[in-house]
């Protein structure tokens, strides 16, 4: 679906008892934003990445970092070093100054810290998942699978409605979670005909 479609979407959902009239393409666009990070925080693509590490740099920013799926450290042509979560028996060594080839990583929002810090530069390769680019332009569309898009206008209904305190929210809410959830078990297909609400 499209910006625009999302919007006609959006607006039918809240046009009767939730005073859609009164919503405006850009209030319209700012939810419909909103949803579609929070879908792309659930289900959205991930992506490689490479950020340059200097030498005794323990803390690496990721602007946008949603969910980091695989860490990989490497050091010139080396091959690539397989990285873990830090161990939570290992919280302590958070904060010791031991230097070597990072095995251990731990996420802090945006946040990648490494262990032990790195005692020579290189490379951290990341598969990870970021906040998408917002949709601007009436025929952008988001990256998330097509058959999730109508959760977006839910979503983004939803929180329309939490304005005016109203019941439905919570409704469009789970309507919401149900196409996704369908979707992640692969029966969405099959069963998006018996989902009350969702347009044909």
């Amino acid at each position: 679906m499209t910006l625009s479609e999302l919007r006609t979407m959006t607006r039918s959902l809240i046009a009767y008892d939730l005073e859609g009239s009164a919503a405006t393409d850009a209030d319209l666009n700012a939810l419909i934003n909103r949803a579609y990070a929070q879908q792309a925080a659930q289900v959205g693509p991930s992506t490689m990445s490479q950020v340059t590490v200097l030498a005794n740099q323990k803390e690496i920013l990721i602007p946008g970092l949603i969910r980091l799926n695989h860490v990989w450290w490497q050091t010139g042509s080396a091959a690539p070093l397989a990285m873990l979560p830090l161990p939570p028996d290992w919280e302590w060594r958070k904060s010791l100054s031991d230097t070597g080839t990072p095995r251990f990583y731990w996420q802090d929002g945006n946040r990648l810290l490494l262990y032990p810090t790195p005692a020579v530069a290189g490379t951290l390769l990341l598969l990870a998942v970021t906040t998408p680019t917002p949709l601007t332009q009436d025929n952008h569309e988001p990256t998330t699978p097509k058959h999730l898009h109508p959760a977006i206008a839910y979503r983004a209904a939803a929180e329309w409605a939490l304005r005016y305190n109203h019941p439905k929210a919570q409704s469009f809410i789970a309507m919401a979670q149900q196409i996704e959830q369908t979707a992640r078990i692969d029966r969405f297909g099959s069963s998006l005909h018996a989902l009350d609400g969702v347009p044909r």
